[in-house]
Parts: C-alpha cells; sequence; structure tokens
C-alpha cells in the first residue's frame, strides 16, 4: 500500500491493482491507472514519484 498527501487530499494506493504509471505532461501529478473501469485512476503529485516507482519494483519484485 502506498500512501500520500498533497494540500488538497490523501490517499493510498493498494500496489496490488496499478495497471500503469504515466508522467504525462502535467508538471505537478502523475497517473496511476488500475486494471477494469478505463476511468480508473488517480493523480498523484508529482513530488511523490520517484518514492512510488521505488516502492512498486520493490513489490513487484517480491510478486
Amino acid at each position: 500500500m502506498f500512501e500520500y498527501e498533497d494540500e488538497n487530499l490523501q490517499g493510498a494506493i493498494m500496489l496490488s491493482k496499478v495497471n500503469y504509471v504515466s508522467k504525462g505532461t502535467d508538471k505537478d501529478y502523475f497517473v496511476v491507472g488500475f486494471s477494469g473501469n478505463e476511468n480508473n485512476f488517480l493523480y498523484v503529485p508529482l513530488e511523490q514519484y520517484t518514492k512510488f516507482m521505488n516502492m512498486f519494483k520493490a513489490w513487484s519484485m517480491k510478486h
């Protein structure tokens, strides 16, 4: 479980449900998409990107 927050919200992402990650063109957020519904994604503050990717890589190597 990856937990994050910014000035407007607090959230958590279940790593086993992640389908894709994209930095896109937004300079403040990156996108985490989930399997299933095409509108199933979250915007996560960009300053959390490295922390998220390190955690996601570590999780994926174990599973």
